[in-house]
């Protein structure tokens, strides 16, 4: 009884390969959205003290690569926080699958109304 999951949550928690696999769109957003946002507030900077929008190269230099790194690190973070929490699930519902009942499966004749046109 205690040990294992029920199958219809066995499927919703079960790791699949491309799971398991970072997306493009997750690598590349976090990095990419800090360094637009540091490169966004120091060229917003240079503009509200009168400077040309792209003076003080060496800091946009500086500034971007530890943005990357430091948006890098949030999504390691996020995905970190991600698997705890859904372990902890996991191993809460296998604890007590009495109260997580396999939902019962509806057909879409049970789902859908009648449908009169009106014209």
């Amino acid at each position: 009884k205690y040990g294992s999951l029920p199958p219809y949550y066995e499927k919703l928690f079960r790791q699949t390969i491309e799971e398991k696999q970072v997306s493009l769109y997750s690598k590349v957003f976090y990095p990419g959205f800090s360094a637009v946002a540091v490169t966004a507030s120091l060229a917003l900077y240079n503009r509200s003290t009168n400077r040309p929008l792209y003076s003080g190269l060496p800091r946009f230099l500086v500034a971007i690569p530890i943005a990357l790194y430091l948006g890098d690190k949030l999504r390691q973070y996020y995905q970190r926080s991600s698997a705890e929490r859904d372990a902890m699930l996991r191993h809460y519902i296998m604890l007590h699958p009495e109260d997580f009942p396999e939902p019962e499966r509806k057909k879409y004749k049970d789902v859908f109304e009648t449908w009169v046109p009106e014209r």
